[in-house]
């Protein structure tokens, strides 16, 4: 869940994304200024006016890593 106030932009297809990254990323349960953190894109997640795109053994191996 983002919880900063940046508005989100709809889609063509009517979905929606946001096109800021939040601080929080959920993927790897980490906040920005926590150590460990790494942004959506530096995780595999792709969110644009294109769509999302997620890399699930990319995040699968960092959370390995951060939570062994």
């Amino acid at each position: 869940m983002c919880v900063d106030s940046s508005l989100p932009v709809e889609r063509i297809d009517g979905s929606w994304y946001r096109s800021q990254e939040c601080n929080y990323n959920p993927s790897i349960c980490k906040w920005d200024d926590e150590v460990g953190y790494l942004s959506l894109k530096d995780c595999g997640v792709i969110c644009n006016a294109d769509g999302i795109k997620i890399d699930k053994n990319r995040i699968e191996a960092i959370n390995e890593k951060l939570w062994e």
